[in-house]
């Protein structure tokens, strides 16, 4: 008896598609979901116009200013980082950002042990995929990018940051 409950449902769905499998209720999930809302659009367009200016006008209509990008897990990024904030105090019109290269270990926990790299007042970027560092040629950290009058710059020096300006002065 079971058998034949079981043999005349089988039948009964071939015969009489279900209603909540139809593919005429699935157009709305097919749409791209910026396409149903025009507000998400623009925002999801102003999110992206707002880091590409953000990462492509460093140093190039915005004036002077110097990124420096850092390894979490390198021993001299500390050095690094107060050496740029000591630059920062001596030179307040440069815009200064500092880009973390994430390291192999974990990342949150990089961060949270060095967390007195963001008391310095800086602006901080995470470079997850690596996008930024390939662009500007970086293979070693700690390295300053300095844009200076249309021209780049860049060092991995430690030393003063007011030398690597002067050369680009020449």
């Amino acid at each position: 008896m079971l058998r034949v409950l079981v043999v005349g449902f089988f039948i009964f769905s071939l015969v009489v598609p279900l209603g909540f499998c139809q593919q005429s209720d699935c157009s709305e999930c097919s749409k791209d979901a910026v396409l149903l809302n025009p507000a998400l659009k623009e925002k999801i367009e102003a999110i992206e116009r707002q880091a590409y200016n953000r990462l492509e006008g460093s140093g190039k209509n915005q004036g002077s200013s110097i990124t420096l990008f850092i390894d979490s897990d390198h021993g001299f990024s500390g050095g690094a980082i107060e050496v740029l904030a000591r630059f920062k105090q001596d030179n307040p019109s440069w815009r200064v950002k500092t880009v973390i290269e994430p390291g192999s270990r974990n990342l949150k926990q990089t961060l949270l042990r060095n967390r007195n790299y963001f008391n310095s007042g800086m602006e901080f970027d995470i470079d997850l995929n690596g996008n930024l560092a390939r662009k500007f040629g970086i293979d070693r950290t700690p390295t300053y990018v300095v844009f200076h009058e249309g021209r780049h710059y860049k060092t991995t020096d430690l030393s003063d940051l007011n030398e690597a300006i002067a050369k680009l002065n020449k």
